[in-house]
């Protein structure tokens, strides 16, 4: 997954293979929810980047980082709820994909 922050450009270059784009949306979202929460001991969490996924007949799949996690101060509002019932992935990482045949080089 290459990432995205304005003009910057970071190319993957030792990608992963998934069965399917939502595996990699997924394996994203994992990624970027990882990334957050790093930046949070910080005290400063940028939401502006993004994971460009390359299939491999050349079509582009974006993922916000701000589509990837939700910031709530009440969490008891109905997005919040409606936010956790549709997760593919949910609070702790765990995909709906997880062990099935995903390999990464």
């Amino acid at each position: 997954m290459h990432q995205r922050r304005g003009a910057s450009y970071i190319q993957d270059l030792e990608g992963a293979d998934f069965d399917t784009v939502e595996d990699a949306r997924d394996e994203a979202v994992v990624a970027i929810r990882e990334l957050v929460s790093e930046m949070a001991l910080t005290g400063i969490v940028d939401l502006t980047p993004l994971f460009e996924i390359v299939g491999e007949d050349g079509s582009s799949t974006l993922v916000p980082f701000s589509e990837a996690v939700v910031i709530e101060t009440d969490p008891g509002t109905q997005r919040y709820r409606e936010r956790q019932a549709n997760s593919r992935v949910d609070w702790r990482g765990n995909s709906a994909s997880a062990g099935r045949g995903l390999s990464s080089h």
